[in-house]
C-alpha cells in the first residue's frame, strides 16, 4: 500500500483564523502524488475511440495522470487510437475483454501509480490484450505495480510490457501471458531494470512468437520463473540456457529442434518434451529438481561434447518418464543427491560415473536402470541405492547397487560379480525382499533350506560366460543382520533356483572376515 505523508502546521488563533486553516488545507493537498484523481468507467462495447470524451463515464474532457481508469462492463471492448500518455491506474474487472490499439507505433501508456492499491489490475477471468498493427508500450512507472491474474494476449506488432522496478509486475494463478503471432522480439524488453516480471506458481507464459524472453546477457534477465510456473514453447525458438533459472519448461512444437551448448550452470524443476527435439550440450552443470518427461516420437538428449555434470537434487519426489527419446551421453556423470528419491518410469540408461549421495532410485518392473561398459558407481549406501532391476555392461567386475526400500524394510543389498569374459556381456541384477521358499521348498540333495526373507535375481544374455557371485549381509539390511538369520557360516552357501520347481545347485562359502552381523560369501564360476 502507497502512503502520502501530509505536512501540518501549528498556528495562533486571531482573527485572520479563516486564512489560516485555508492554508492548511492546501497543505494536506499538496502531499500526496495523487489526491483527488478522477475515475472514468468505459461506457461502450465493441470498437470505440480512446480519446472521445464521452466513451468515458463521466466523460473524460481533460486527461490527467492520476486518471484511473475502469473496464468491468463484462463486454469485449476494442479502445482505438490509444496515444502515449500517463494514467494513474488501469483496472479491469467482471470478466471484461479489452483489446488496447494504438493510434501510432510506438506510443507508451505509462502507468504512473496512484496513493493505495496496484495500479495494473487484471483480475481473474478478464483478459487485457494488445493487438493493433501499430506497436503499444505497456510501462510500470517508478513506484507503481502490477498483479495480473487474468489473461493478457500480445498479437500482430511487436508490443512490449516492462517497469522501471524489479518485481513490479506479478502474474498470479491462474494468470496467462501469450505472445502470439507478430508480437515478435523480446516482449519484456531487451533493456532497463532486470527482474521487473514475476511469474509466480500457477501462472504461464506461453510463446507462439518472438525472442528469448530473458533478454539481458546472464545472469541477469527481465523475467524470473519462480517454481510452479509454466514457460511453455510454442514455435521455433533459439532458448537461453546457459547461466539460467527455469521453473515448469515445456517444449510442444513440432519444428523445434535445438542442440544448445555453453559452460554456465542451467537449473530447471520441470521439463517435458511434449513435440520437438532438445540437446543439452552444457558443460557448466545441469540442475534438474523436478520431473523430466518425453512424449511418444520426441527427444531430450544431454550430450557434451567435454565432462558435464547432470544433477537431480529436488526436494520432493522426483520422475523420469519416458516414450520417446531420452538419451545421456559418455562425457555426462550423475549425481543423485535427492532425500525423497527419485523414480524411473521407463528404461534409462548411463556410461559415466554414476554418483548416489541422497535418495532412493525406484524403478518398477519391467524397466530396467542400465549402466553401460564406461559407467562406474560411487556412494552407493543405505540412504542411495537401485530399488529395481539394474543392468551392466561390459567385461569388468562390478558390484550392482541394488537395495529394496518397500516402506517396512530399507537397505543396500548388493551383489557382485567378476569380470565377465566378453565386452558384449550383459548382467541384470535386483533384490527381493520376498521369500526364497515361497518360490519352491523342493531342494537338491544336500541342500537344507533356503531363506524365508529375501533372495536376488541375475540373468545375463547369451555368450557371456561364468562368473563368479558374490552375495552380501549386513545388519542393516539384508535378513536384517545378526544371528536371527545367519548363525552357521561353516553351512552357509548360494542356492540357485531353476525357474520352475526346484532349487536345484549350490555352492560358495563365506569370505574371510565375514561374521553373522555383516559379510559376503562367493560362489566361483557359476
Amino acid at each position: 500500500m502507497k502512503k502520502f505523508q501530509p505536512a501540518f502546521h501549528l498556528f495562533k488563533a486571531d482573527k485572520n483564523w479563516h486564512k489560516q486553516l485555508l492554508i492548511l488545507v492546501l497543505t494536506v493537498v499538496s502531499g500526496s502524488k495523487s489526491f483527488g484523481q478522477t475515475t472514468y468507467t468505459w461506457n461502450r462495447t465493441g470498437i470505440a475511440d480512446w480519446a472521445v470524451a464521452v466513451n468515458w463515464t463521466p466523460a473524460r474532457i481533460a486527461p490527467a495522470t492520476n486518471d484511473i481508469l475502469v473496464f468491468n462492463n463484462g463486454a469485449v471492448s476494442t479502445p482505438i487510437n490509444i496515444p502515449s500518455e500517463t494514467i494513474g491506474q488501469l483496472s479491469i474487472s467482471n470478466t471484461s475483454t479489452v483489446n488496447l490499439q494504438s493510434g501510432s507505433a510506438g506510443n507508451q501508456l505509462i502507468i504512473a501509480g496512484i496513493t493505495t492499491g496496484d495500479d495494473l489490475q487484471l483480475a481473474m477471468g478478464s483478459s487485457l490484450n494488445i493487438n493493433g498493427s501499430n506497436a503499444l508500450k505497456l510501462f510500470v512507472a517508478t513506484g507503481a505495480t502490477a498483479v495480473i491474474e487474468g489473461t493478457m494476449v500480445f498479437s500482430t506488432a511487436p508490443h512490449r510490457i516492462d517497469a522501471a522496478g524489479a518485481g513490479a509486475i506479478v502474474f498470479n494463478s491462474p494468470a496467462s501471458f501469450i505472445q502470439d503471432a507478430g508480437c515478435t522480439g523480446n516482449v519484456f524488453t531487451a533493456a532497463g531494470t532486470a527482474n521487473t516480471i514475476v511469474f509466480n506458481p500457477g501462472s504461464s507464459f506461453i510463446q507462439k512468437s518472438g525472442a528469448n524472453p530473458f533478454g539481458l546477457v546472464q545472469p541477469a534477465s527481465k523475467v524470473i520463473f519462480n517454481i510452479g510456473s509454466l514457460f511453455k514453447v510454442q514455435q521455433v525458438l533459439f532458448l537461453s540456457f546457459s547461466g539460467r533459472t527455469y521453473a515448469d519448461l515445456e517444449i510442444d512444437f513440432p519444428g523445434f529442434n535445438q542442440s544448445v551448448t555453453g559452460v554456465n550452470p542451467l537449473t530447471i524443476y520441470d521439463i517435458t518434451i511434449t513435440s520437438g527435439t532438445l540437446s543439452l550440450n552444457l558443460t557448466g552443470g545441469i540442475n534438474i529438481k523436478g520431473a523430466i518427461a518425453v512424449a511418444a516420437g520426441q527427444s531430450l538428449s544431454f550430450n557434451p561434447a567435454a565432462a558435464g555434470t547432470l544433477l537431480f537434487n529436488g526436494s520432493i519426489l522426483q520422475t523420469v518418464s519416458n516414450t520417446g527419446t531420452l538419451n545421456f551421453n559418455n562425457n555426462e556423470a550423475i549425481i543423485f543427491n535427492n532425500g525423497a528419491g527419485i523414480q524411473f518410469n521407463s528404461n534409462i540408461g548411463f556410461n559415466n560415473a554414476v554418483n548416489f549421495v541422497a535418495g532412493i532410485i525406484r524403478i518398477p518392473n519391467p524397466y530396467i536402470f542400465t549402466l553401460g561398459a564406461a559407467a562406474i558407481v560411487t556412494g552407493v549406501s543405505n540412504n542411495s541405492f537401485v530399488d529395481g532391476l539394474v543392468a551392466k555392461i561390459g567385461n569388468t567386475a562390478f558390484v550392482f547397487p541394488i537395495g529394496k526400500d518397500d516402506g517396512l524394510f530399507t537397505g543396500y543389498v548388493p551383489l557382485a560379480i567378476s569380470a565377465p569374459a566378453t565386452a558384449s556381456a550383459a548382467f541384470t541384477a535386483e533384490y527381493k525382499r520376498q521369500s526364497a521358499v515361497a518360490l519352491s521348498n523342493n531342494y537338491a540333495a544336500g541342500l537344507d533350506h533356503v531363506s524365508g526373507v529375501d533372495y536376488w535375481t541375475l540373468n545375463s544374455n547369451s555368450g557371456a560366460g561364468p562368473v563368479d557371485v558374490t552375495l552380501y549381509w549386513t545388519n542393516q539390511s539384508s535378513a536384517n543382520g545378526g544371528a536371527l538369520y545367519i548363525n552357521n557360516l561353516s553351512k552357509l552357501v548360494i542356492a540357485h533356483f531353476n525357474g520352475s520347481n526346484q532349487w536345484d545347485n549350490y555352492g560358495g562359502s563365506f569370505n574371510t572376515g565375514s561374521g553373522f552381523a555383516a559379510g559376503s560369501i562367493t560362489w566361483a564360476g557359476v
